[in-house]
Protein backbone atom coordinates (compact mmCIF):
# COMPACT_ATOMS: atom_id res chain seq x y z
CA UNK A 1 0.00 0.00 0.00
CA UNK A 2 1.70 3.20 -1.00
CA UNK A 3 0.50 6.53 0.82
CA UNK A 4 1.14 9.88 0.03
CA UNK A 5 3.76 11.28 1.86
CA UNK A 6 1.55 14.24 3.74
CA UNK A 7 -0.63 11.31 4.80
CA UNK A 8 2.26 9.34 5.71
CA UNK A 9 3.52 12.45 8.11
CA UNK A 10 -0.05 12.41 9.74
CA UNK A 11 -0.39 8.57 10.28
CA UNK A 12 3.84 8.48 11.50
CA UNK A 13 2.98 11.70 13.73
CA UNK A 14 -0.25 9.85 15.65
CA UNK A 15 1.93 7.08 17.10
CA UNK A 16 5.47 9.09 17.57
CA UNK A 17 6.65 9.05 20.36
CA UNK A 18 9.11 12.13 19.64
CA UNK A 19 8.64 15.37 17.99
CA UNK A 20 9.19 15.01 13.97
CA UNK A 21 11.06 17.43 12.63
CA UNK A 22 10.75 18.29 8.83
CA UNK A 23 12.34 20.71 6.03
CA UNK A 24 9.44 21.63 3.88
CA UNK A 25 6.89 24.02 4.95
CA UNK A 26 4.34 22.26 2.67
CA UNK A 27 4.08 19.38 5.52
CA UNK A 28 3.55 21.76 8.18
CA UNK A 29 0.21 21.07 9.64
CA UNK A 30 0.05 17.22 9.18
CA UNK A 31 1.79 16.32 12.99
CA UNK A 32 5.44 17.69 12.45
CA UNK A 33 6.39 19.81 15.11
CA UNK A 34 8.55 22.68 12.50
CA UNK A 35 12.38 23.09 11.75
CA UNK A 36 14.45 24.92 9.23
CA UNK A 37 11.56 24.57 6.68
CA UNK A 38 12.23 25.76 2.81
CA UNK A 39 9.31 27.80 1.83
CA UNK A 40 8.34 27.71 -1.66
CA UNK A 41 7.47 31.13 -1.80
CA UNK A 42 10.76 32.34 -1.18
CA UNK A 43 12.35 30.02 -3.40
CA UNK A 44 10.40 30.78 -6.20
CA UNK A 45 10.88 34.95 -5.19
CA UNK A 46 15.10 33.80 -5.76
CA UNK A 47 14.38 32.42 -8.70
CA UNK A 48 12.63 35.25 -10.20
CA UNK A 49 14.93 37.68 -9.19
CA UNK A 50 17.48 35.59 -10.65
CA UNK A 51 15.31 35.69 -13.72
CA UNK A 52 14.35 39.56 -14.28
CA UNK A 53 18.72 40.05 -14.19
CA UNK A 54 19.09 37.43 -17.29
CA UNK A 55 16.56 39.16 -19.15
CA UNK A 56 17.53 42.22 -18.22
CA UNK A 57 20.56 41.00 -20.39
CA UNK A 58 22.76 40.72 -17.42
CA UNK A 59 25.66 38.16 -18.14
CA UNK A 60 25.01 34.85 -16.35
CA UNK A 61 28.56 33.96 -15.88
CA UNK A 62 28.83 37.33 -13.78
CA UNK A 63 26.00 36.63 -11.34
CA UNK A 64 27.86 35.68 -8.29
CA UNK A 65 26.06 32.01 -6.70
CA UNK A 66 24.62 32.87 -3.46
CA UNK A 67 24.90 30.71 -0.37
CA UNK A 68 21.29 32.63 1.15
CA UNK A 69 20.14 29.83 2.81
CA UNK A 70 15.82 30.08 2.13
CA UNK A 71 15.22 28.24 5.13
CA UNK A 72 13.12 29.53 7.91
CA UNK A 73 12.50 28.49 11.13
CA UNK A 74 8.95 27.92 11.48
CA UNK A 75 6.89 25.70 14.03
CA UNK A 76 3.72 24.27 14.39
CA UNK A 77 2.28 26.15 17.95
CA UNK A 78 -0.33 22.95 18.72
CA UNK A 79 2.86 20.20 18.68
CA UNK A 80 4.83 22.75 20.44
CA UNK A 81 2.26 22.28 23.37
CA UNK A 82 1.86 18.82 22.60
CA UNK A 83 5.74 17.69 23.27
CA UNK A 84 6.18 20.63 26.01
CA UNK A 85 8.68 22.68 23.83
CA UNK A 86 9.01 26.08 25.57
CA UNK A 87 8.83 28.85 22.98
CA UNK A 88 12.34 29.97 24.33
CA UNK A 89 13.99 27.58 23.48
CA UNK A 90 13.39 27.66 20.14
CA UNK A 91 15.99 29.73 17.43
CA UNK A 92 15.50 33.37 17.32
CA UNK A 93 13.50 34.66 14.18
CA UNK A 94 11.36 31.71 15.01
CA UNK A 95 8.03 31.74 13.14
CA UNK A 96 4.91 29.98 15.51
CA UNK A 97 1.94 29.33 13.22
CA UNK A 98 -1.66 27.69 14.55
CA UNK A 99 -1.37 29.27 17.63
CA UNK A 100 -4.84 29.17 19.27
CA UNK A 101 -5.58 32.67 20.23
CA UNK A 102 -6.06 33.47 24.03
CA UNK A 103 -9.39 34.63 25.36
CA UNK A 104 -8.06 37.93 25.10
CA UNK A 105 -7.18 38.06 20.95
CA UNK A 106 -10.44 36.75 20.49
CA UNK A 107 -12.96 38.67 22.85
CA UNK A 108 -10.88 42.04 23.48
CA UNK A 109 -13.63 44.14 21.96
CA UNK A 110 -15.91 42.68 24.25
CA UNK A 111 -13.80 42.68 27.07
CA UNK A 112 -13.01 46.20 27.17
CA UNK A 113 -16.43 47.36 26.43
CA UNK A 114 -17.76 45.08 29.58
CA UNK A 115 -14.74 47.11 31.57
CA UNK A 116 -15.94 50.37 30.29
CA UNK A 117 -19.54 49.84 31.18
CA UNK A 118 -18.52 48.49 34.86
CA UNK A 119 -16.24 51.54 35.26
CA UNK A 120 -19.32 53.72 33.92
CA UNK A 121 -21.63 51.88 36.16
CA UNK A 122 -18.83 52.34 39.19
CA UNK A 123 -18.68 55.83 38.80
CA UNK A 124 -23.04 56.43 38.46
CA UNK A 125 -23.07 54.31 41.96
CA UNK A 126 -20.13 56.30 43.33
CA UNK A 127 -22.15 59.59 42.35
CA UNK A 128 -25.55 58.00 43.63
CA UNK A 129 -24.31 57.62 47.23
CA UNK A 130 -22.56 60.28 47.61
CA UNK A 131 -25.82 62.65 46.27
CA UNK A 132 -27.87 60.45 48.45
CA UNK A 133 -25.44 60.89 51.41
CA UNK A 134 -25.49 64.93 50.34
CA UNK A 135 -29.05 64.97 50.10
CA UNK A 136 -29.72 63.17 53.63
CA UNK A 137 -27.11 65.38 55.54
CA UNK A 138 -29.05 68.39 53.75
CA UNK A 139 -32.38 66.87 55.28
CA UNK A 140 -31.26 66.68 58.53
CA UNK A 141 -29.30 70.42 58.54
CA UNK A 142 -32.84 71.58 57.71
CA UNK A 143 -34.83 69.14 60.43
CA UNK A 144 -32.56 70.84 63.10
CA UNK A 145 -32.64 74.47 61.40
CA UNK A 146 -36.45 73.78 61.76
CA UNK A 147 -36.15 72.34 65.40
CA UNK A 148 -34.40 75.59 66.46
CA UNK A 149 -36.70 77.90 64.31
CA UNK A 150 -39.80 76.42 66.18
CA UNK A 151 -37.77 76.56 69.34
CA UNK A 152 -37.19 79.97 69.48
CA UNK A 153 -40.34 81.09 68.32
CA UNK A 154 -41.97 79.29 71.23
CA UNK A 155 -39.30 80.82 73.49
CA UNK A 156 -40.88 84.54 71.71
CA UNK A 157 -44.17 83.53 71.93
CA UNK A 158 -43.63 82.37 75.92
CA UNK A 159 -41.47 85.67 76.49
CA UNK A 160 -44.41 87.64 74.82
CA UNK A 161 -46.97 86.27 77.07
CA UNK A 162 -45.36 86.46 80.46
CA UNK A 163 -44.65 90.24 79.29
CA UNK A 164 -48.72 90.28 78.02
CA UNK A 165 -49.84 88.84 81.77
CA UNK A 166 -47.13 90.81 84.09
CA UNK A 167 -48.27 94.05 82.07
CA UNK A 168 -51.93 93.18 83.35
CA UNK A 169 -51.32 91.62 86.25
CA UNK A 170 -48.97 95.23 87.24
CA UNK A 171 -51.36 97.76 86.23
CA UNK A 172 -54.24 96.74 88.80
CA UNK A 173 -51.24 96.31 91.00
CA UNK A 174 -49.86 99.38 90.36
CA UNK A 175 -53.31 100.62 90.88
CA UNK A 176 -53.65 98.71 94.45
CA UNK A 177 -50.81 99.84 95.06
CA UNK A 178 -51.26 103.96 94.64
CA UNK A 179 -54.34 103.75 96.45
CA UNK A 180 -52.67 102.20 99.91
CA UNK A 181 -49.94 104.49 99.49
CA UNK A 182 -52.73 107.24 99.30
CA UNK A 183 -55.14 105.66 102.51
CA UNK A 184 -51.73 105.64 104.73
CA UNK A 185 -51.45 109.23 104.01
CA UNK A 186 -54.96 109.99 105.27
CA UNK A 187 -54.67 107.56 107.90
CA UNK A 188 -51.89 109.41 109.10
CA UNK A 189 -52.68 112.69 108.66
CA UNK A 190 -53.91 114.48 112.46
CA UNK A 191 -56.74 114.00 112.18
CA UNK A 192 -57.35 111.29 109.60
CA UNK A 193 -58.76 111.92 107.01
CA UNK A 194 -61.21 108.85 107.33
CA UNK A 195 -64.29 110.22 104.93
CA UNK A 196 -61.88 110.87 102.32
CA UNK A 197 -60.34 107.22 102.67
CA UNK A 198 -63.71 105.37 102.37
CA UNK A 199 -64.39 107.43 99.43
CA UNK A 200 -60.98 105.91 97.74
CA UNK A 201 -61.83 102.68 98.95
CA UNK A 202 -65.30 102.57 97.99
CA UNK A 203 -64.46 103.03 94.32
CA UNK A 204 -62.40 99.87 93.89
Amino acid sequence: MSYVPAEALSLVAEVANRPIVISTETFLGRGAVGGFLVTPGAVGQDAARLALRIFNGEDVSTIAATTNSVNKPVFDWRQLQRWGVSESALPPGSEIRFREPTVWDQYRVHILSILAALLVQGALICWLVYEHRRRHVAEIQSRNAMTELTFMNRRAAAAQLSGSIAHEVNQPLAGIAARASAALRWLRAEPPNLERQERLWSKL
